[in-house]
């Protein structure tokens, strides 16, 4: 696909940086926030310079979750977003002098146009995906929560005082079986997603045939 435009975007949790350029020149520098009105600020000053969204190629780093915002938005104008390794960029770039958002969008939007023949789009996850990921990533901080006040509990056998170790176990027991039936709830409802879903079915079915390979395992 030819593109008349290449934009890079440097991307943090609270702004965006957008650098972009055409074949020749760069048109222009914008910060906005990394929020839907920060998106719509960037809409408006490409509209006003005839630069159009559909013809453009926009590369950015892999950013988990400070991309989503910007991920939505170029999902819905029908975009080609290129996510790049920030590594490769700099090995192209090689040793720089100077280091900020500004400077960083720029050289990110000239990888763009330098290499646009090797660029691999991104393609969005099916809905189904996002979700069983969001699930299993609360399965996790929820076991790290239910580990971390179990570990205290198992420490106080050290404790001289019994009357204080058996009341300390009582206040442990009480948010740790809370976070027990949490997790069941939360391993049915990945199970139903998977279960569901006829793809996600047959993958799971294959993968939990191995041995050692269990649901929670198969899940991630």
């Amino acid at each position: 696909m030819k593109f008349s435009f290449f934009i890079g975007v440097d991307i943090s949790k609270r702004t965006l940086d957008f650098a972009v350029r055409d074949a020749s020149r760069l048109l222009f520098h914008l910060k906005v926030e990394n929020t839907a009105s920060g998106l719509a600020v960037f809409k408006a000053k490409c509209k006003a310079t005839e630069v159009d969204l559909r013809q453009s190629l926009v590369c950015c780093e892999h950013t988990g979750l400070y991309s989503q915002c910007l991920l939505n938005l170029l999902n819905k104008e029908s975009c080609s977003l290129w996510l790049e390794s920030s590594l490769r960029i700099k090995r192209s770039i090689g040793l720089q002098r100077g280091k900020n958002d500004k400077v960083d969008a720029i050289r990110i939007s000239d990888y763009a146009f330098r290499y646009a023949d090797k660029a691999r789009l991104w393609q969005p996850e099916r809905e189904v995906l996002q979700q069983l990921k969001q699930l299993v990533s609360l399965r996790k901080r929820l076991l790290l929560a239910k580990n971390m006040l179990k570990v205290p509990v198992e420490e106080l056998a050290a404790l001289p005082n019994k009357n204080m170790q058996k009341a300390l176990k009582k206040l442990n027991k009480e948010p740790v079986n809370a976070l027990e039936k949490q997790l069941l709830i939360l391993e049915k409802k990945i199970r139903g997603l998977v279960k569901d879903d006829e793809v996600l079915h047959e993958l799971f079915v294959l993968v939990t045939s191995v041995d050692g390979v269990g649901e929670a395992a198969a899940a991630l």
